[in-house]
């Protein structure tokens, strides 16, 4: 046991972040010696960050864990023994990771039966201070070590016994849930509660396996469901009426707060919306976790069962396996020198002739994988928007224009993100600042993948593979409206476009049965509003051709390929996996589903 239980954890980080950071410096690993720890760089004299820092003030300034000494030496101590880097599964279980006492707590809890005593935590470098109001037995303090343990911890432990600092404590539920909920509705802080220990469950095999299914973590992606998503957090949605014409699952984000001018923009009661919420024809979805929403809008929307809604760890997990299965580039299960030599290969100049925005993806992918496990764990679905298909999407805009991020194109395309894992179309919202429409059709565009051509093209333009398809945009009775299109016949005029490969005739049979209906409900006049469905269309070939003869590949894909051209390994952990994704498609296209500008 070292004197101070985090350090190796630390020291870990430290050298991790540092070579996938600093993807053009060549190091020589992690080493330890009598406690102390060393990165071998044989060119420390000469080495600059990318930022144009000598290497080893970046390191100390921006890189090093505060108060754990790792120093940068040009040869290892003679005697010293090579740290292997984190696992993919030790990664999963966050060792290592620096948390602050509420997560570390969190962690700990997670992992001991549900009513385990009480206790809070006193910390200290050199020992860990375990405080309860009864003194724990024997088998309550082995269980407590091995927890510690699981986060890749060796420190000494002191038990302590002190029911002053437990006043009023009958319940140790009330330690157990996050106190930014404390007076909320019990549903919702269970629902909570339960999401949040699934989490825990299930980030093992999420992030050290090739897990690519998103019905295992939302069921409801998995169902007969013809679905839509609604980002209100972007603007204000349409008349809730044109949306339920053309899907039998609504997948709406909220706002954080302001429940009225949300129901002014879908022309909806609160009791029109609670019926659709209670019959499945809605889905509250929770991007954020439950503390950023109004509570009393929640309580309103959510008092039913957990299937009603998606929350944040769940849109999280879900969020990763759609991601992985459509690039598997942006969540390998891999250990992080693992990761470093695929940028290593991203490196080479065959891969990046032909594309200028190589350098600005080896940046991105070098800092997401750095912190990927720790932010998903500690941020939910919100960590989308570091290390999702849309980041990767604005550091390229980014790379090729020279300017900074643009914050409403990472917000549009990771919300886009979350529209594929749910297995939904998207719909985009009217903004008062920004016109929504073009950023998440290229959105759509790049998820859905690139053409199988030398040079490649990440801007590729979605085509309308659906017109002419009138909605609902008046104050028909809202079950008037789900009385016409019900939730089967909309799902059954739905696989109908999909099964015939959205043909002509399909189409034709679509958009009369639907009109009909709409017509049979309101009086529709001269410039009526009406939906237009848009995808990549030559991303409909592969739902009609399995395998490698699709016309699409996923952008990560593409890389990938290449990147084997440079690989001379032979029976390497990540040469297999490269082997494994070569020839990888996906014939999930992301479709845009936009109302038409007026004519």
């Amino acid at each position: 046991m070292e004197e101070f239980g985090f350090a190796k954890g630390y020291a870990q980080i430290s050298y991790e972040r540092l070579i996938l950071i600093q993807s053009k410096i060549e190091f020589g690993g992690l080493w330890q010696l009598n406690g102390n720890y060393y990165i071998v760089c044989v060119t420390l004299d000469e080495a600059v960050s990318s930022e144009g820092l000598p290497l080893k003030r970046w390191f100390d300034d921006y890189c090093r864990m505060v108060a754990y000494q790792v120093d940068l030496v040009k040869s290892p101590p003679q005697g010293a023994t090579r740290i292997p880097a984190r696992t993919a599964k030790q990664l999963s279980q966050l060792h290592g990771v620096p948390l602050n006492i509420s997560e570390f707590h969190r962690e700990l809890r997670r992992q001991l039966p549900r009513f385990f005593t009480a206790f809070k935590i006193d910390d200290h470098p050199t020992f860990l201070r375990i405080i309860s109001p009864v003194r724990l037995d024997g088998e309550s303090r082995q269980l407590i070590k091995i927890a510690i343990a699981n986060l890749g911890i060796s420190i000494r432990l002191e038990f302590q016994v002190n029911p002053g600092d437990f006043p009023g404590v009958h319940a140790p539920d009330f330690y157990f849930v996050d106190q930014r909920l404390k007076g909320w509705p019990s549903k919702l802080v269970t629902a909570q509660e339960l999401s949040e220990q699934q989490w825990f469950d299930d980030r093992l095999s999420l992030f050290s396996t090739e897990q690519m299914e998103p019905s295992r973590y939302i069921p409801s992606v998995g169902g007969k469901q013809a679905a839509c998503f609604i980002d209100c957090l972007l603007g204000r949605p349409s008349n809730i009426r044109n949306y339920l014409t053309t899907y039998n699952s609504i997948y709406i984000s909220p706002p954080f707060s302001d429940l009225d001018s949300l129901l002014e923009s879908f022309s909806i009661t609160i009791r029109e919306l609670v019926s659709l919420i209670n019959t499945g024809r809605v889905i509250i979805v929770l991007p954020a976790e439950l503390h950023f929403y109004d509570r009393e809008m929640l309580a309103t929307l959510l008092d039913h069962d957990q299937s009603k809604f998606v929350l944040n760890k769940q849109l999280a997990a879900a969020t990763v396996a759609d991601g992985r299965k459509r690039n598997p580039l942006l969540y390998p299960a891999l250990d992080n020198e693992g990761r470093r030599y695929l940028l290593d290969l991203l490196g080479k100049d065959s891969i990046g002739d032909g594309f200028s925005g190589m350098q600005s993806v080896r940046k991105y992918l070098g800092s997401s994988w750095a912190s990927l496990e720790a932010d998903y764990s500690t941020q939910g679905a919100r960590a989308g928007l570091q290390h999702g298909m849309g980041r990767l999407l604005a550091e390229i805009i980014s790379g090729k224009s020279g300017k900074y991020i643009n914050p409403i194109i990472l917000e549009c395309s990771t919300s886009v993100d979350w529209a594929a894992a749910l297995n939904a179309n998207y719909c985009p919202v009217k903004s008062d600042g920004f016109d929504i429409e073009p950023l998440v059709e290229l959105s759509a565009s790049f998820i859905t993948g690139v053409p199988r051509v030398p040079i490649i093209d990440t801007a590729s333009h979605l085509g309308v593979v659906v017109e002419e398809l009138l909605v609902l945009d008046g104050d028909t009775p809202i079950r008037d409206v789900t009385s016409a299109f019900s939730f089967e016949d909309v799902y059954r005029l739905n696989c109908m476009l999909k099964e015939q490969g959205f043909s002509a005739e399909a189409v034709g049979t679509y958009v009369a049965v639907i009109n009909d209906k709409v017509k049979a409900l309101e009086k529709v006049e001269r410039g009526a509003k009406k939906r237009d469905l848009l995808t990549l269309t030559a991303a409909l070939a592969p739902a009609l051709m399995a395998g490698p003869a699709a016309a699409w590949v996923p952008v990560a894909v593409w890389f990938i390929q290449r990147m084997l051209n440079n690989d001379s390994r032979v029976g390497d952990p990540v040469s297999d996996w490269l082997r494994a994704k070569n020839a990888f498609t996906t014939s999930d296209a992301v479709f845009v589903s936009r109302l038409r500008k007026k004519e």
